[in-house]
């Protein structure tokens, strides 16, 4: 049971640090493209 949360909160929290990079990541880009 403790194991599975451990998972689920790991895979959520990735998820969070996805989405973080991928925004610093198009702040960086987009003065490029324009």
């Amino acid at each position: 049971m403790e194991q599975k949360f451990i998972i689920e909160g790991g895979r959520q929290l990735a998820g969070e640090i996805g989405i973080k990079g991928a925004k610093n990541a198009a702040l960086k880009i987009f003065p490029v493209a324009l």
